[in-house]
């Protein structure tokens, strides 16, 4: 398995890390050429997120079209992985960093990032006040003790922040602030009540929504998908077929 990108990415990258907090490992891999140019491409192994726990690190794992697919989409939980700071990137493969690292901008698009930020932190924003019966020990230990999930909380602050620089600046930018760190520590060890949380992230939302429909943001209109294929494309027949021109 050829790996093309391997960093670290949550609450170490973003400096909200805690002595609870697990660390996060993201890996892109290069498909088997089979599942190019075979039928292996058609069952769903091609498109899995493999994800895996050993003691306090949790791993996803990816093939390259399923990573460049999800941050077409505008997937804040994976796009972030092209942002990743210089000194969390623990391996970058040259012909990665080459076609797709310096080329993230084809893959944005101003309209799914918008709806895939807003739509992920409303989703937060509701788990955040739900009781799970498969919560684990963690998950539950926080509901009882602030009578709300501050991890759902810290993440739906972390995504309005993470939309604000894409609409303002058209990249993420990690880590955040001071003061943003500061304020996702605070929700995220419990020293906000949820009264607290709900004006502030309403007042914030607004903000953000006050953005969107006024600010003349650098986000591209369209994503542009001609050249998304023409870049798998390239990469893949320099990956399956050095040296040969075609």
């Amino acid at each position: 398995m050829t790996l093309l990108l391997e960093v670290k990415f949550g609450s170490q990258v973003y400096g909200t890390s805690t002595p609870d907090s697990d660390i996060d490992i993201g890996r892109v891999l290069l498909e088997p050429r089979q599942f190019i140019y075979g039928i292996q491409h058609l069952s769903n192994k091609s498109n899995t997120i493999a994800q895996t726990v050993e003691g306090e690190t949790d791993t996803k794992e990816m093939y390259l079209r399923r990573f460049v697919m999800l941050c077409a989409q505008g997937n804040p939980n994976t796009l972030e992985w092209l942002y990743t700071p210089a000194n969390h990137i623990t391996y970058i493969d040259e012909r990665f960093k080459r076609y797709i690292w310096d080329n993230v901008g084809i893959l944005l698009n101003k309209d799914k990032l918008v709806a895939s930020h807003l739509g992920f932190a409303k989703s937060q924003v509701i788990r955040m006040r739900q009781h799970e019966s498969k919560m684990g020990a963690k998950r539950k230990k926080l509901y009882a003790q602030y009578g709300y999930d501050v991890k759902f909380a810290n993440h739906a602050m972390r995504l309005m922040f993470q939309l604000r620089d894409l609409l303002k600046t058209g990249s993420i930018i990690l880590p955040y602030g001071e003061v943003e760190t500061e304020m996702m520590v605070r929700i995220k060890t419990g020293q906000w009540t949820l009264e607290q949380f709900d004006e502030f992230y309403a007042n914030y939302h607004a903000c953000i929504k006050g953005m969107i429909n006024n600010w003349d943001s650098p986000l591209p209109a369209e994503t542009n998908y001609d050249k998304i294929a023409e870049t798998l494309e390239s990469f893949y027949m320099e990956a399956y077929h050095p040296g040969v021109n075609f």
